[in-house]
């Protein structure tokens, strides 16, 4: 093995590169002595706040410390100084030991994970960004899971946050399928009388069908329709 003057590693956390070792831009490395003492700092604190927020029953304001130690836990691999990592170890057997008042931080910070989803799942939805809606789907049903095995109190809780996000998907299905439908508009007559749309060759009245949705409104550079209990937009150009 060839070993630098300046790098002392424990062989048995972290072996030494073999003289025929190459590391490709982009693998597995360690963190610097320096971050993994911060970080390392940032658990002890926040192991220290779960402890006084158990104590004083504030489970609300534990749930950001929690989340801090479940970070810097997926970090651990990548710590080679062995009384750092052995400390880190330390803190997470710690918080084992806190199950009981744990819950109530974990569950919390599941569901705050989900409500972030949501709403990132609302704004992806409002953009038609119908894959981001699909892959934040099954993370919040990821959360849901991980709430309702903790055990029957956090049942509901469970199932409100999957409904969401399954109903938030099924409407984004809705209207992708109507966007996939070929609608063509040829142009729009707007009167106090009552306004009419062109669409595929057919003039069409408020309140008439085209390919199973409802027209609901006509603007100048837009139609309105109403869709499976969704109400969406279609644009056209003018000239």
């Amino acid at each position: 093995y060839l070993l630098e003057d300046n790098i002392r590693r424990d062989p048995f956390t972290a072996p030494w590169r073999g003289a025929d070792f190459t590391n490709p831009v982009g693998e597995f490395s360690f963190l610097e002595v320096n971050e993994q003492r911060e970080l390392l700092v940032q658990a002890r604190e926040a192991i220290s706040r779960i402890e006084y927020s158990i104590r004083e029953g504030e489970f609300e304001t534990a749930a950001d410390s929690y989340k801090t130690i479940m970070s810097i836990s997926s970090e651990s691999k990548r710590f080679d100084q062995p009384e750092l990592a052995a400390e880190l170890k330390a803190i997470g057997d710690r918080l084992e030991e806190l199950e009981d008042g744990v819950t109530e931080i974990r569950v919390r910070h599941l569901y705050e994970e989900s409500r972030d989803r949501l709403d990132r799942m609302k704004r992806a939805f409002g953009d038609q960004d119908f894959e981001m809606v699909n892959r934040l789907h099954s993370e919040v049903q990821r959360f849901a899971l991980e709430i309702e095995e903790v055990g029957e109190p956090y049942l509901t809780t469970s199932t409100l946050v999957s409904m969401a996000a399954s109903q938030l998907r099924e409407r984004s299905e809705v209207v992708r399928d109507f966007l996939s439908k070929t609608i063509e508009i040829d142009g729009v007559a707007i009167s106090e009388e009552g306004s009419h749309a062109i669409v595929d060759g057919e003039w069409v009245a408020l309140g008439g069908e085209i390919q199973g949705a409802v027209l609901q409104e006509v603007y100048r550079d837009r139609l309105v329709f109403l869709f499976q209990g969704e109400v969406i937009e279609r644009r056209f150009g003018r000239f």
